[in-house]
């Protein structure tokens, strides 16, 4: 038996109201299949016909909605717009399941109907539904969420698409985010962050090794999170758990190199249904950190973030960092991220869209708990691309922080430091890892071994991507980016004191593009890195120096193209290094808080140092070919004119970065009100900086 909202006769009776009134409009022959659920109190046998009436248990309310057969994102569409559960506890422990055996969709709200007779819209005093999730549960379906208040929890959409649409508000919550689970850091205080977390899978089983696919999912098509209300503190694409106890078999790993964890999520947030009455806590962002990766363990994954409205404090493309002992108990990476990730910035308004901090690959990031021993080591490997056409970006724009990216330069002379490289093996038999016939170790000096190959369907065809080459790739065609533009990594990360950050930070073996059409960057152009001295000065040892005296490096080419903007500092083809240091005090942010350390004379000579080429280009141009996933709303770029001017220096080097390699810098058009240089930027009395060890070439015009 199924509950019906209305019968035929108060059917008609709302459409001619809404008719009249102006509200939504309603056919004859619309239905809804409405279940009330309340766990709180719900005895006897109930139908779920009405409040009255309402069933006392998820698996009871789901029972209730027609079976579903579809095969469709069109059939799911159709299913979860009238498959409609309505919560009727107003507070107390409610606690979401699996309970949905059926698989149906459906859309769990706190109010029903979803306008009045006036064709108003509910107000936050009208939801009585309320949603903790304490229990940490998981959906059983494709699932949406509209008009309900949430407690503090976690949530797994378990592989199911999942929609926050509009009216979701996070009000109740008792407990602000920690920094162990990646809340934004303000100088030492953790900026306040609702205790409220989803992850696209989360999942604490254990692999079996005997099986083809070791116990992992199977996806045809990628998970899907859109988010258009709400306030969340932390979003993870996937997350998987484990201890120091578990056995080698266990966790750990996500996905496969032939069968990735693919996933897409949309934040558009209403700023209507996110502000105000509808959230107490105005003062946090929408997502304080959102992150492709895990908690802990590595992954294999193809993910796309599109962004048309809302603010992220942190936004990590791909992976964050977890010093965990599974590293050295496992045999695997316990934060490495393997494949590509893709973040679409494209807001009808520049205000739509605030990030605070973005990097486009990994995260340095240490979690202070009795089971995390050793080096954090956040890792990526494949293809990042960052395409921005409006909004801000507040920090500047890296490829890292204090993690490491790529596996070897172009030439191959340089290799990642990285111990846990996946190579076939297929002649071994591998029983105690989690991937038959790949085998986990440092680099392959002798060249023997290949990666496996990546292949996706995130796009509906079949792509492969080759890990070996790491590339970066930034295309900035509008908006503000405030502190400049890295093709490389930053040296430091705040999240990660010294003695736990990987050598080299913030280091790159592969290739950077950097490629700016338009927008306002408040900062310089970098193809290379950016230096940070708070891990060398905060090391007690000579071993500990050297490993963090190569900061920030990029062991590959980069290539900075310029076809216009605003840009307000220097143009470089190398990495911004670092100012000689003299002995003596200094005071240093060293990931908790701020200290005075005792400093020694270095040069600081290789850091943001490029080994390999770098390529400026200045070409302005029309830009012709707009991405697909291109709002249609957006109005066509039509990128610079051969009017465009640019007031600063241009470098083929960097700003106190050498370059082991040659320089190349090419002016195509434009007007240059500034200095053109092959090298790069130096510092008085230190003539090794910035150093051009190859030859440089300046050309005007075509050749």
């Amino acid at each position: 038996m199924y509950a019906h909202v209305f019968n035929f006769r108060q059917r008609i009776i709302l459409i001619l109201l809404t008719l009249v009134l102006g509200g939504i409009t309603a056919s004859a022959d619309e239905e809804y299949n409405v279940v009330y659920l309340k766990l709180s109190g719900a005895t006897g046998d109930k139908d779920g016909s009405s409040e009255d009436n309402a069933v006392g248990t998820w698996a009871d309310a789901y029972s209730k909605l027609p079976k579903y057969t579809g095969t469709t994102d069109a059939d799911r569409d159709a299913a979860w717009d009238k498959n409609i559960i309505v919560v009727c506890d107003k507070s107390g422990q409610l606690n979401i399941t699996d309970g949905n055996t059926g698989k149906r969709p459906a859309t769990i709200t706190g109010v029903w109907p979803w306008v009045d007779s006036k064709g108003n819209s509910p107000v936050p005093s009208t939801i009585q539904g309320k949603v903790n999730l304490s229990s940490s549960p998981r959906i059983g379906a494709d699932t949406k969420f509209k008009y309900l208040n949430f407690g503090q929890g976690m949530l797994s959409m378990y592989l199911h698409d999942c929609t926050f649409d509009v009216g979701c508000f996070m009000n109740g919550i008792s407990s602000d985010l920690t920094a162990e689970n990646g809340a934004l850091r303000v100088e030492g205080d953790v900026s306040r962050a609702p205790e409220f977390q989803v992850f696209l899978y989360a999942n604490s089983q254990n692999f079996d090794p005997s099986k083809t696919d070791g116990g992992l999912p199977t996806q045809t098509k990628p998970v899907t999170l859109t988010i258009k209300s709400g306030k969340f503190g932390r979003i993870l694409t996937n997350r998987l758990t484990g201890t120091d106890t578990d056995a080698v078999k266990k966790r750990y790993v996500m996905g496969r190199p032939s069968s990735p964890f693919m996933c897409i999520v949309n934040l558009d947030v209403d700023p209507n249904t996110s502000t105000g009455v509808w959230n107490t806590r105005n003062d946090v962002y929408d997502i304080a950190y959102l992150c492709a990766g895990m908690t802990q363990g590595m992954v294999y994954s193809d993910v796309q973030f599109n962004i048309k409205r809302g603010t992220i404090g942190t936004l990590v493309a791909a992976m964050q960092g977890n010093s965990h002992t599974a590293t050295a108990s496992v045999g695997i990476s316990n934060s490495s991220f393997f494949g590509r990730t893709e973040v679409n910035i494209n807001p009808v308004r520049d205000e739509d869209v605030t990030i605070y901090r973005y990097f486009a690959t990994c995260f340095g990031r240490y979690t202070d708990n009795a089971n995390t021993k050793g080096t954090s080591n956040a890792a990526f490997y494949g293809k990042s691309t960052l395409n921005m056409y409006g909004g801000t970006i507040e920090s500047g724009v890296f490829a890292t922080a204090g993690g490491i990216a790529g596996l070897k330069s172009p030439d191959g002379a340089y290799h990642t430091t990285d111990k846990f490289i996946p190579y076939l093996d297929e002649g071994a038999d591998y029983v105690n890892y989690p991937f038959m016939g790949i085998k986990y170790q440092a680099y392959d000096e002798t060249g023997t071994k290949s990666m496996p190959t990546f292949k996706t369907t995130l796009h509906g065809k079949s792509e492969t991507i080759d890990l070996s080459e790491t590339v970066t790739e930034m295309n900035i065609y509008g908006g503000t980016v405030n502190g400049g533009i890295f093709g490389g990594g930053y040296g430091f990360s705040p999240e990660m004191p010294a003695e736990r950050a990987i050598a080299g930070a913030g280091s790159f073996w592969g290739e950077t593009r950097v490629n700016i059409y338009g927008g306002t960057i408040a900062g310089g152009i970098y193809g290379g890195g950016a230096g940070a001295s708070n891990y060398f000065n905060a090391s007690t040892s000579d071993a500990q120096r050297t490993g963090f005296s190569t900061v920030a490096s990029v062991y590959g080419d980069t290539h900075v193209n310029i076809y216009g903007g605003d840009i307000s500092d220097g143009i470089f083809g190398g990495g911004k290094g670092l100012d000689s240091q003299a002995a003596g005090s200094q005071k240093i942010w060293d990931g908790a808080a701020q200290t005075t350390v005792t400093c020694q004379a270095t040069e600081f000579a290789d850091v943001a140092k490029v080994y390999g080429n770098t390529n400026v280009t200045i070409n302005p141009q029309i830009l012709k070919d707009r991405a697909e996933w291109a709002d249609p709303n957006v109005p066509e770029f039509t990128g610079p004119d051969e009017g465009w001017t640019y007031t600063g220096n241009i470098y083929g080097g960097g700003a106190l970065g050498s370059v082991e390699g040659n320089t190349n810098v090419t002016i195509l058009g434009g007007t240059i009100n500034g200095n053109v240089f092959g090298a790069g930027q130096g510092e008085d009395g230190h003539p090794d900086k910035a150093k051009v060890t190859g030859k440089t070439k300046v050309t005007v015009g075509e050749e």
